[in-house]
């Protein structure tokens, strides 16, 4: 049963032969609605960080009853999105964690979403890509990695993108990046998505008021849009800086929100 405010649930894995606790904090609202059934949304951290901000930062979306939040604490504080020297199977963790969400009659697991930023951006696109029943999901910095792309198999999937393009740490233009890893470009990243769901192939493009580019893929079959943000203009006020790593919270209107929208049109 959907307890009200946090709960933390720990799993056992093993890794490397070891089992490994692994901690993920749930957050309801603190008053439920007993009539009602909650959206689904995982939030997963960067390389290096920790699931406990979105407790406060995620909190008030929460309590308005827009999602049940579910933050997963990545091994090592990192995700095993291809890097050679992580070895936890982070999709079984998953596969974990949605096999108890789905006893909670609470919750509508037909909403299911994702977002992540830069290495939880990475683990977006892998929980997408494996089909564990998400319908959308928001990759922040981080592009589809060459050679591990949607398949056959993988269903039609909703993504909105946002991507700096002076990051170094992720090229916007693709290449080798941190870990390691070999990056599409982040606008082909966008369009194999849209080419996998069966979008248009020409995207509608318009310029922002902030100065950002919104490309967006129309016309898929199963309503699966895919939205990129190429975020050229970092500066909120005084002069425009360029968007790296990163970029303000109020940045076209407020990530979260612009975000939150996207999924919440997808039904």
């Amino acid at each position: 049963m959907l307890e009200p405010g946090i709960t933390t649930w720990i799993f056992e894995q093993e890794i490397d032969g070891v089992w490994v606790d692994r901690p993920v904090h749930v957050q309801a609202p603190v008053t439920l609605d007993p009539g009602a059934r909650y959206p689904v949304l995982f939030s997963f951290h960067g390389n290096g960080g920790r699931a406990t901000p979105f407790l406060s930062s995620l909190e008030a979306y929460v309590n308005d009853g827009r999602f049940v939040g579910v933050y997963p604490q990545g091994h090592l504080e990192s995700w095993n999105t291809g890097q050679v020297d992580l070895t936890a199977d982070d999709v079984a963790f998953m596969e974990q964690i949605l096999e108890r969400l789905s006893a909670m009659e609470q919750l509508d697991l037909d909403r299911l979403y994702a977002q992540g930023f830069s290495n939880g951006a990475g683990m977006s696109h892998l929980v997408g890509m494996r089909s564990l029943g998400f319908r959308a999901i928001a990759p922040q910095a981080t592009a589809l990695h060459v050679g591990d792309l949607p398949t056959a198999d993988t269903a039609p999937l909703a993504v909105i993108q946002l991507h700096g393009v002076e990051d170094p740490i992720c090229p916007y233009d693709g290449g080798r990046g941190a870990g390691g890893l070999d990056f599409l470009p982040a606008e082909e990243s966008a369009a194999t998505w849209a080419a996998h769901n069966g979008c248009d192939p020409v995207a509608d493009e318009v310029r922002t008021a902030e100065g950002n580019l919104r490309i967006a893929y129309t016309g898929c079959p199963a309503g699966a849009e895919v939205v990129h943000y190429r975020l050229e203009n970092c500066g909120a006020e005084g002069p425009p800086a360029p968007c790296m790593h990163g970029w303000p919270d109020t940045i076209e209107g407020g990530v979260q929100e612009l975000i939150l929208e996207f999924f919440e049109s997808q039904g």
